[in-house]
């Protein structure tokens, strides 16, 4: 297999680091970053600016907190936004039900103990945005009629937003993800373990394990000292294995647990944004990013979703990108790449216009 290294990018500073809460003795940390002024300090003198709260992706088996996609607090930062990182429990060990309540538990934290974290006078509690990429995606269009108050704003970063796409079931063999080398005996065991003690919240993604990644690069990534073990193999590994083999939404959303094909399909509508947005309510703000050439969460489910939420008379900020796959952006760190103006700045400037 040819490797190609992924760029080592340092997780901005300054931050802090927080625990949300404790759900069955399993901490949920979140990370803070606050807004910096126009030379990139922090400064007490910003006034209350808006913030993010950033869902990770990770098809809700691995990923981490720790830091987003790196455009993520270069962009806000132009803008003098806080970020909020948070975390959340993964499949197969908790439901999809246990992963939004986590996500609720990050947000009631973030309305209690983010000015006091930051400073009274500096956070702006109502002007929020909540965004993800992928999975994460998918959540923040769920925090987006579920949130109390809800977001002025959604970034919706090729996220899922109709679970019940035959895509899901079909096998893919030629799907872009490697499998490091976990038996597919070992890889069926993963699969159905629903042991309490093997719930994380931290997995370090496939192009973050060797031979992609060494540890010590993953370690400046992302500012704290982690060593992946074979228990982070497994689950990239469990991640392809289940793309590859149309067994994906079943093992999110616990296929086996409904007696019949029509009710699973109906709770996977039921999670989708196509289904969960209801045309008599008002929702946020929302602004896609999607390349055209995803191969694990098609462009057409972005498309459908805009065109419905235009007919709802919400504003749909959209940025769909020749050629681009699924993360395409992950690594895009600043200003100097070419892709930062093709898909950054349509975001930045739509987050400008809905946050101030």
């Amino acid at each position: 297999m040819t490797t190609t290294e992924i760029p080592v990018i340092p997780c901005p500073r300054p931050f802090t680091d927080h625990i949300a809460g404790t759900v069955d003795g399993v901490d949920l940390p979140l990370r803070v970053w606050p807004a910096v002024n126009k030379d990139g300090e922090v400064e007490k003198g910003l006034g209350e600016r808006p913030w993010l709260m950033w869902i990770h992706g990770g098809a809700f088996m691995y990923g981490k907190h720790y830091v987003p996609n790196a455009w993520v607090i270069p962009a806000c930062r132009s803008l003098s936004y806080h970020v909020v990182s948070v975390s959340y429990r993964f499949v197969p060990q908790v439901t999809h039900y246990d992963i939004v309540n986590d996500i609720q538990i990050a947000y009631q934290w973030c309305r209690s103990d983010l000015s006091s974290v930051l400073g009274e006078d500096t956070v702006d509690l109502e002007a929020f945005a909540v965004g993800g990429d992928s999975a994460g995606g998918h959540l923040a269009l769920w925090c987006g009629n579920h949130f109390s108050p809800p977001p002025k704003l959604i970034l919706d970063v090729y996220g899922l937003s109709a679970p019940e796409d035959p895509f899901y079931a079909l096998k893919v063999e030629n799907l872009p993800l490697p499998i490091l080398g976990t038996s597919e005996e070992e890889l069926e065991v993963a699969l159905n373990d629903r042991s309490p003690e093997n719930i994380v919240v931290t997995s370090a993604f496939t192009l973050e394990l060797e031979p992609f990644t060494n540890v010590e690069n993953l370690k400046i990534a992302w500012g704290v000292n982690y060593t992946p073990t074979k228990k982070d193999i497994v689950r990239a590994d469990l991640n392809a294995y289940t793309f590859k083999n149309g067994l994906k939404m079943g093992n999110i959303f616990r296929k086996d647990k409904f007696a019949t094909d029509e009710e699973y399909k109906q709770e996977l509508r039921k999670w989708g944004a196509m289904y969960h947005i209801q045309e008599n309510e008002h929702y946020p703000s929302v602004f896609i990013l999607h390349g055209k050439n995803d191969t694990i969460v098609p462009v057409s489910q972005s498309y459908q979703l805009a065109e419905k939420l235009r007919k709802m008379n919400v504003d749909v900020g959209e940025k769909y990108v020749d050629g681009m796959d699924h993360i395409f952006e992950t690594y895009l760190a600043g200003p100097e790449d070419p892709m930062w103006d093709i898909a950054i700045i349509p975001l930045i400037e739509f987050m400008k216009k809905h946050l101030g």
